[in-house]
């Protein structure tokens, strides 16, 4: 199967000229022709900084389109390059506002957010505070291995609501009430820090 750098080579470029030209990512792999790499950074998963930050708003719109796309699947690019797609989703989806409203939409009616990749790109939520109400209601049905997104949107709206919707949602993990993975006690420490300040 051919892999990104073949199939979108635009798309591979940004993301490859992005890694290069990091202040922080202290090494990358290139596994295939995927851009695959790991480092370490003060990047969170949930929200803050992130790897896409500084692109211009050709290049982001390029990503989030490849982003909200049927192209795209969570094996496209590793892990973590994902969850920065998200991240960026989240704070410039504006960009893409139309298609990512109709895809979520297309699969809230459907009951189907939380299959296949789609969970990742419910980060879009995060754009705009009159997904407040959904995000919680998500964050309720989300299943315990596809929470990213949502925790995503939270981060970016940060909101009272959202806030006290968390909270009872970790109160719940907590008591054994909703299922817990390891990765959610890094998102408990993340928000609770990020509520601390705000």
């Amino acid at each position: 199967m051919l892999g990104l750098k073949s199939r979108h080579p635009h798309i591979y470029k940004i993301i490859l000229r992005t890694l290069v030209g990091s202040s922080v990512v202290s090494n990358f792999v290139l596994q295939s022709d995927s851009p695959y790499f790991f480092y370490e950074s003060p990047y969170s998963p949930y929200g803050g900084s992130g790897l896409f930050d500084s692109l211009t708003e050709k290049d982001a719109s390029s990503l989030l389109h490849f982003f909200c796309s049927p192209e795209w699947t969570s094996e496209s690019l590793a892990w973590n390059i994902n969850i920065e797609l998200a991240k960026l989703l989240a704070k410039r989806g504006l960009l893409v506002k139309d298609k990512a409203e109709r895809l979520i939409q297309f699969h809230y009616e459907r009951e189907t957010c939380f299959s296949g990749a789609c969970f990742l790109r419910l980060a879009y939520l995060g754009t705009d505070i009159r997904f407040e109400d959904l995000c919680l209601e998500l964050l309720e049905k989300s299943a315990e291995d596809s929470r990213d997104g949502i925790f995503i949107a939270c981060a970016s709206l940060g909101t009272p609501k959202i806030k006290l919707g968390l909270e009872r949602f970790f109160q719940r993990i907590h008591n054994g009430v909703v299922e817990e993975l390891p990765d959610e006690t890094a998102a408990f420490s993340y928000f609770r820090s990020l509520f601390q300040k705000g």
